[in-house]
């Protein structure tokens, strides 16, 4: 497992399109951007998206989305795995 480089990008939309279908590719494609490249809550210094390789291809990966949360009076910095 590693993390993620903005060329692996096309190759997780096509496992996805792969294990999911076309549609749920399409739909993964329209949010791409908001949820991981432009979220304003994105921390750029922690790894939202890692990929798992065998031989040279993507075989898995995991998604996570940038939240920030409370406890008690402190906000600290996380991720949601989706």
């Amino acid at each position: 497992m590693r993390t993620y480089r903005k060329e692996d990008k096309e190759r997780i939309l096509q496992l996805i399109k792969t294990v999911w279908g076309e549609i749920t590719e399409e739909k993964m494609r329209r949010r791409w951007d908001w949820e991981f490249d432009s979220n304003l809550s994105s921390f750029p210094e922690i790894p939202k998206i890692f990929v798992v390789e065998h031989k040279q291809q993507i075989v898995g990966s995991l998604f996570s989305f940038p939240v920030r949360i409370k406890i008690e009076e402190k906000i600290l910095k996380a991720l949601w795995a989706v």
